[in-house]
């Protein structure tokens, strides 16, 4: 899986969560820059270890973006709950 395609799962991952986060941060959702928050969240998830060892499952089990985007969701979800 490359860097971009991390990227676009982030991406995606941020899109769906990202009307309940304007709802309880208005103020920030409209302050941040929803690219700068995707590529900071995607850099964040590279290096997560929960991440990696999905990744490397997938990778020898030869699956896909299927395998990865719940765990993306999950941590979009902790990192955004950070903020």
């Amino acid at each position: 899986m490359t860097a971009q395609e991390i990227k676009q799962l982030v991406e995606r991952a941020i899109g769906s969560e990202w009307p309940g986060f304007a709802e309880r941060h208005p103020l920030l959702a409209r302050a941040l820059d929803r690219d700068l928050l995707t590529e900071h969240v995607a850099d964040r998830i590279e290096d997560d270890p929960d991440f990696q060892r999905t990744l490397a499952h997938a990778r020898a089990v030869a699956a896909g973006f299927d395998v990865l985007h719940p765990i993306i969701e999950r941590l979009v979800r902790r990192i955004l709950a950070g903020i």
